[in-house]
């Protein structure tokens, strides 16, 4: 099929790659580097007229030498002169679901993706949607089916012609009219007015819920056990329910990893995103106040497996601990090293160790486990509460398929990856530093417990050393009876022998 670009170039377009209800994604012959999107209806004079202005006012790339915004560059004309799509950047990745999935997908998708790199992924979705907010737009539609993620931690934002987009020179806006129920703010699902412009808060609200989701394992803030039943995600973002915040009547679901192994500065955004926001929009965090929280992430690496990554505001292992109460883990260590690159945004730069605009190289061993939650460590429900807002694959505590059981890690010296660096500057060395002055201990009480109170004790149960032990007196028990039984059984014949 051939076309001509508004700038009187001729374009061939090539096999389909993708598409939606919308239109569908081309290949461009002779440009690897570009796709088109072509509709399948004509498009109306008003995305004609929000086109002309996303061309003209396109936002800056926060990170040199890739794709983060999948913008419109080139219109896409057919015989009649009349517009059937535009030519766009082409951005390589898998969509940021796959990084919360379940079971092998994860470590299919995202080989030797640890939490550090989760953290760096949040940190350059903050950065690519600051780059839109920066130019007076909205993203409007946020949410996780338009992000894409590379194995480097780079994002790319796509499907961003349906976003809205504000004509500074005409004050017009083009507003979004698609969203979906979870990532809407309060107070436009009461406004019930989906289809009218939509104002900074709103888009700060979804940017909250999907960084939420990024750093804790695909939860969202709504997720956990509800007093008032099972509730539908939009009832529970207008009533302010949100069970990681010990909203009332309400308690996170049992599996999910604790907000507690979040520093502090990072729970204090998303206070102010949810709780806080929840009567008054303005507070809630901006993309760049992300950009600037998810920086000061300090980590080190767990002694035990170098796929450990955790914040240093911690005295112990987080992931181990979630490897103890479930059964299952997360980031198992494979012995094999392989070198790929973490990339932070140049907004966001600094939160690897020597990070730059660009990107730095880290041996790491590839392969990341699956992510499975803590298991129903608490008894202390509402009566008649259910579960509700859980991930795919999470309804059933079961092991799931492909699980990986944990057994003892072995430990290398420095129990790092050699040229492995922590975020923030803490070198690999610090893997084996002692528990820093006033560290906090994030832990979760065990199974027995009445009630989950954030930050109890956990104490493991029976060691592998009480459990054979236990298993040796059983064996000697065992035999004590059966040497008995054989001697009362030959006493009774040489009694009968003698009868006879």
């Amino acid at each position: 099929m051939t076309y001509c670009l508004d700038s009187g170039q001729s374009v061939t377009l090539g096999n389909r790659i993708g598409g939606g209800g919308e239109g569908e994604i081309l290949e461009v012959n002779g440009s690897p580097h570009m796709v088109a999107k072509l509709y399948h209806r004509a498009p109306s004079a008003e995305l004609l007229a929000k086109l002309r202005v996303m061309l003209a006012s396109p936002p800056a790339e926060p990170v040199v030498g890739h794709v983060s915004l999948c913008w419109p560059r080139r219109l896409v004309l057919d015989a009649d002169r009349q517009m059937r799509g535009f030519v766009m950047h082409r951005a390589d990745g898998k969509k940021v679901l796959q990084l919360w999935s379940y079971g092998p997908e994860r470590n299919e998708s995202f080989p030797g993706f640890t939490w550090r790199y989760v953290v760096q992924t949040a940190m350059n979705t903050a950065s690519a949607i600051q780059a839109v907010h920066e130019r007076g737009h909205l993203v409007g539609d946020l949410n996780p089916g338009n992000v894409l993620v590379r194995n480097n931690a780079l994002v790319s934002l796509v499907d961003c012609d349906s976003m809205q987009i504000h004509d500074s020179r005409s004050q017009t806006t083009y507003s979004c009219k698609v969203g979906m129920p979870d990532y809407l703010a309060p107070e436009l699902i009461r406004s019930g007015n989906l289809h009218g412009v939509r104002s900074l808060p709103h888009d700060l609200y979804a940017v909250g819920v999907l960084l939420f989701q990024l750093l804790m394992e695909g939860w969202r803030p709504t997720s956990g056990m509800h007093a008032s039943g099972d509730l539908e995600t939009e009832e529970l973002i207008v009533r302010g329910i949100y069970p990681f915040f010990s909203t009332v009547g309400s308690r996170p679901p049992r599996r999910a990893p604790l907000l507690g192994m979040l520093p502090k500065d990072i729970q204090v955004l998303f206070r102010r995103c949810f709780i806080d926001g929840h009567t008054n929009p303005d507070v809630r965090p901006t993309a760049a106040e992300w950009q600037r929280g998810l920086k000061g992430i300090s980590g080190r690496v767990c002694g035990k497996n170098p796929n450990h990554w955790y914040s240093t505001h911690l005295t112990d292992c987080c992931w181990c601990q979630i490897g103890q109460w479930t059964g299952e883990e997360h980031f198992p260590y494979v012995r094999s090293v392989s070198s790929r690159s973490v990339s932070a945004s140049s907004g966001a730069a600094g939160a690897m160790s020597g990070a730059t605009a660009g990107s730095t190289s880290l041996p790491r061993p590839p392969g990341a486990g699956h992510g499975l939650r803590p298991p129903s460590s608490f008894s202390g429900a509402v009566p008649g509460a259910q579960a509700s807002g859980m991930p795919a694959k999470s309804t059933s505590s079961p092991r799931q398929p492909g699980a990986v059981r944990v057994s003892r890690l072995p430990s290398s010296s420095s129990g790092a990856v050699p040229g492995a660096q922590a975020v923030s500057g803490v070198p690999a060395r610090s893997t084996s530093s002692p528990r820093p002055p006033g560290a906090v201990h994030v832990s979760r009480p065990p199974s027995s417990s009445s009630g989950a109170v954030p930050g109890a004790e956990f104490k493991a149960g029976h060691s592998s050393r009480s459990k054979r032990t236990s298993r040796s007196r059983f064996t000697q028990e065992h035999l004590k009876i059966s040497v008995l039984a054989i001697f009362v059984l030959f006493f009774g014949l040489l009694c009968l022998a003698l009868r006879r």
